[in-house]
């Protein structure tokens, strides 16, 4: 913990500084290491988040059913990867314009 009110973790215990050595902070820049030591409860609290499943892509064409005309960045803010979009591209579901970032269905 750190003069301020900080906390800093570390993958590896060897890399924890020591009692009064002083370390970046977020806030002020440096600060002094007050105390040192394993912080408690956050190995469960990690466990208990929950991801949202990621996008299919049978709902990328039915966004796009809907919206025959989006680009790349109104995708992106609906949660449909990057590595979705070009394996559409790839399989012929859709056609991304790389100058304009625009993608549209492609008709069957």
């Amino acid at each position: 913990m750190l003069g301020c009110g900080s906390v800093l973790t570390y993958e590896a215990r060897s890399l924890v500084p020591t009692t009064g050595e002083w370390v970046p902070c977020r806030r002020h820049g440096y600060c002094a290491v007050i105390r040192r030591g394993r912080a408690h409860g956050t190995q469960s609290r990690l466990r208990e988040v929950t991801r949202a499943r990621p996008r299919e892509q049978h709902e990328l064409v039915g966004w796009l059913e809907a919206c025959p005309i989006a680009t790349v960045a109104a995708l992106r803010r609906h949660r449909f990867t990057l590595r979705l979009i070009s394996e559409a591209e790839r399989e012929g579901l859709i056609a991304v314009d790389p100058a304009t970032e625009s993608v549209t269905l492609v008709e069957r």
